[in-house]
This record gives C-alpha cells, sequence and structure tokens, in this order.
C-alpha cells in the first residue's frame, strides 16, 4: 500500500497532483490530475479528478466530475457528481444527484434525489425514494421503491415493495415475494395531471407471490397471484391460485400444472 503523503486541501482555483492521503478537501474550483487514495474526501466546490477515487468516506456536497470510477466503504451524494467508470462502495447514500456510466454495486443503496445508470447495479438492499433511470438491469436482495423509476433491463429481486408515486416501468420483474400499491392522493389530482398517472408497466412479472394493483402487463406468471383495481393484464399463468378483483382487465388465464 502507498504510504499516505498527510493532507490534501485545495481552496482556491487550479490544477493540482493526485496521490495517497489522509484526507482529501476540495473547496475551490480545480481539477486533480492522477488517482486519488484517501480516508477521507469532502468535495465541496466545482471541478473533476482525472482518475479513480478510492476512499473510506465520500462526501461530495458540490460539482463534481470523476473520470475514473469511485469506491471505499461509504459514500453520500448532496450535490452533483458524475463517475465515467463504476461506483462501488458497502453503504451509498444519493440525495442529490448521481450519474454512474459504469456499475453500481454495494451492500445498501438508498436513493432521495437522482440517479441515472448507464449500465447495472447490484447489492443487498435498495430503497428509492426518488428517481432511477437505469439502462442495463437491478438485482438486489430486497427491494422497497417508493419513488419513480426506469428500468430498460431486468428487475430481479427475493422481496419487493412497490408503492406508486409516478409511472414506473421495468422489462422485466422477477420477486420471489412483491407488492405493487399506489400511493394514496388526491383523486382530482390524478385527472388533473394525466401525465403524472401512477401506474406500473412491464413485459414480464414472474414470482411465487405476487400482489398487484395499477400494473399494466404482458405476462404475470406466479405461484399465488392477486390482480388488484387498474390493472390490464394480457395474459396471467398461475400454479396454485387466481384472485382478479371486478374492475381488473385479464384477457386471458391458464392454471398450470408443471412449472
Amino acid at each position: 500500500m502507498t504510504e499516505k503523503q498527510g493532507d490534501l486541501i485545495f481552496s482556491g482555483s487550479g490544477k493540482t497532483t493526485g496521490g495517497s492521503f489522509h484526507h482529501v478537501s476540495m473547496n475551490g474550483n480545480g481539477v486533480i490530475d492522477g488517482d486519488v487514495e484517501c480516508n477521507n474526501f469532502h468535495w465541496n466546490g466545482n471541478g473533476k479528478v482525472s482518475g479513480d477515487v478510492q476512499a473510506q468516506l465520500s462526501e461530495i456536497n458540490g460539482n463534481a466530475k470523476i473520470d475514473g470510477s469511485l469506491s471505499g466503504e461509504e459514500v453520500m451524494v448532496r450535490g452533483n457528481v458524475s463517475i465515467t467508470g463504476n461506483l462501488n462502495a458497502k453503504v451509498i447514500h444519493i440525495l442529490g444527484n448521481c450519474k454512474v456510466h459504469g456499475n453500481l454495486s454495494c451492500d445498501h443503496l438508498t436513493i432521495r434525489g437522482n440517479l441515472k445508470g448507464q449500465k447495472s447495479l447490484f447489492g443487498d438492499t435498495f430503497k428509492l425514494e426518488g428517481r432511477i433511470k437505469i439502462r442495463d438491469n437491478c438485482k438486489f436482495n430486497k427491494v422497497n421503491l417508493n419513488g419513480t423509476f426506469n428500468i430498460d433491463g431486468h428487475l430481479h429481486t427475493d422481496e419487493l415493495a412497490i408503492h406508486l408515486k409516478g409511472k414506473c416501468s421495468a422489462s422485466e420483474i422477477k420477486s420471489k415475494k412483491m407488492k405493487v400499491v399506489k400511493k394514496a392522493s388526491f383523486l382530482w389530482l390524478d385527472k388533473l395531471i394525466p401525465f403524472l398517472k401512477r401506474e406500473l408497466r412491464a413485459d414480464v412479472i414472474e414470482g411465487d407471490h405476487i400482489h398487484i394493483k395499477n400494473t399494466k402487463a404482458k405476462l404475470v406468471k406466479g405461484k399465488v397471484v392477486y390482480i388488484g383495481k387498474a390493472c390490464d393484464i394480457e395474459t396471467v399463468t398461475y400454479h396454485d391460485s387466481l384472485v382478479k378483483v371486478r374492475s381488473a382487465v385479464v384477457h386471458s388465464s391458464e392454471k398450470t400444472v408443471n412449472d
């Protein structure tokens, strides 16, 4: 391991060289040229790092571009950051705006701001209270989505809870246990602003226990399936039981003997 050189405190404007430090603090406008390794990485200014950043704790409160990957124990984004490589940490909190061109991997992910991912998301637990747009797949053990999401690929998880607050979509959703409900709001607001209509759209929804409302899908496949109000499903295949409320639309359904 490279011997640390002390602290790097940047308060003006200009350019400095990367390296291995105890503490890095950016409070001005500038560029760090080269990889950065440190215990604490605090970014309160504007500028970029031309290289990878590896820190036990990274806090980004300003505007940053990292031309490389960001990794460590914990990452907190309150400002705006664009990462051209991967984002990898045990704990990730996004309260501001984050764009990741590579993969995002972590143990625990919380988003109360906005995330745009050009590739995939991986981890253990994921809680969303903001907005995400993912080009590839999203795979976690436990997922709680209380915001809006657009996933071009697959959403795979063991346990899934979705509270719809707007238009949400994924090409395929697979979970052992899932529940999709609409967040309570004023009915007149839905009619007044139709583009904010809260619904889930997917090509395929598959799981053991499925409970969905306000959902449009081509295929729903499960063992125990509940199709609630405001659903429009082309085909439902089920193994054990199917319950459909009267107002829901299911164009065809089939009970399967073997998976």
